[in-house]
């Protein structure tokens, strides 16, 4: 009995979790707790699988290494010095396992925290553009949380200013009379998206065949998203197309609706060859006094020199390619006016001189663009002639000798989410 006893002791004292018990002179007395782990090895006897996120606050491994938990920390690694039977590798940082962390780490270093989780920790994290939604997660943000682009957003809502917003169902709007309008901006709507033609040049006058006046610019072309507040109200202006020049006996042509320059009419003799044509008007939006956007137009084709000369006006510049300056003169003649409205009004073509000194019109410069994404005119054809949107070959044109003698209109279409 005592050897038994003696050698029940001797390997008890090589175990962690035993208690031996002795009397006042006897070592027969031995209790043994049978459910303990040889701590030579710290082998795992009850291995979890890693079920949760919650941090194991630098506990050390002693029996039990994975102690439910899947994120240990840094600190957990002096104990984890042998043979884990089940994370063959030591837990040096965050768990990043793969798939649902099902209970080994696979051999494989931990690096991160899992991604798919953050989805799930009630704060805004990883590419979250509000708390648990957006970015990467399957889930979409709700009306008011935050965003960076539309696909942040539940359907039906919009990216606005990085914040979910109310969609909307009004119809399209759109504008081919050249003006002003008010627009008011439709319940639920936060975003306007345009597209808008300015107004083409017109045609340079002659006084004296067969030399013709410069033809028109074409009008430029603008796109772009608004963000606006439902129930306010726009100002949103359709470009005209630029009026021809005549001859001599007539001033130069008058400017599209909206900013289109005059032509230029007489030289310092009080008469002169062919006069300027306009230049095309603007469209545009304005929120008060603030432009917000605007399609400029073409500018007015310069007039012919007079005097039996065969010396054809300048062609107008297309809109979107500059700011809208007046033609210059041929000779003695006189320039054409500087478009306007915002700088996107097509300027008017120089008249031509029948005194000399010789000489045409220039064409007048295209106007400028802003507030989107603009395309120039072409020669005499409009930007993005080929947009579904366009309508007509006519919207924008700039007015072409011996076709036309007026510059096409401006064009606005607008819609609403």
């Amino acid at each position: 009995m005592r050897l038994a006893a003696l050698a029940c002791s001797t390997l008890l004292t090589s175990l962690v979790g035993c208690n031996v018990l002795t009397g006042a002179a006897d070592l027969e007395l031995v209790e043994c707790v049978t459910n303990c782990t040889d701590a030579s090895t710290n082998a795992d006897t009850a291995v979890v699988a890693d079920t949760g996120t919650t941090v194991d606050s630098a506990v050390a491994d002693s029996t039990i290494v994975d102690d439910t938990l899947v994120t240990e920390t840094a600190a957990d690694t002096a104990t984890d010095t042998t043979a884990d039977t089940t994370d063959a590798t030591l837990d040096a940082t965050l768990d990043a396992d793969a798939g649902s962390d099902a209970g080994t780490d696979s051999g494989k270093p931990d690096t991160g925290v899992d991604a798919a989780a953050l989805c799930f920790d009630l704060v805004k994290s990883g590419t979250e553009t509000d708390v648990d939604c957006g970015g990467t997660c399957a889930k979409k943000c709700a009306l008011g949380k935050g965003c960076k682009t539309f696909a942040d957003c539940a359907t039906g809502l919009g990216c606005v200013g990085s914040v979910c917003k109310s969609a909307c169902s009004a119809a399209a709007v759109t504008l081919t009379t050249a003006g002003s309008v008010s627009v008011v901006v439709p319940a639920g709507c936060s975003v306007m998206t345009v597209k808008m033609w300015g107004g083409g040049g017109g045609l340079g006058g002659s006084s004296v065949a067969p030399a013709p006046g410069g033809n028109g610019g074409g009008a430029g072309f603008v796109t772009g998203d608004l963000a606006v507040s439902p129930g306010e109200a726009l100002t949103v202006s359709t470009g005209g197309g630029g009026n021809p020049g005549t001859n001599a006996a007539l001033p130069g042509g008058s400017g599209g609706v909206n900013g289109g320059g005059t032509g230029g009419d007489c030289d310092v003799n009080g008469a002169n060859g062919g006069s300027g044509g306009g230049g095309g008007g603007a469209s545009s939006v304005r929120r008060g006094s603030v432009l917000l956007a605007v399609a400029a137009g073409g500018g007015g084709g310069g007039g012919a020199a007079g005097n039996a000369t065969t010396s054809t006006g300048g062609a107008g510049n297309p809109g979107c390619t500059g700011t809208g300056t007046g033609g210059a003169p041929g000779g003695a003649a006189t320039a054409g006016i500087a478009g306007t409205d915002g700088g996107g009004g097509g300027g008017g073509g120089g008249s031509g001189s029948t005194f000399l000194p010789l000489g045409p019109g220039a064409g007048g410069g295209g106007g400028a663009c802003s507030g989107g994404t603009a395309t120039a005119g072409t020669g005499t054809t409009s930007g993005a002639a080929t947009d579904p949107d366009h309508f007509s070959i006519t919207v924008g044109r700039g007015a072409i000798s011996g076709t036309t003698t007026a510059g096409g209109p401006g064009r606005v279409v607008i819609r609403w989410r």
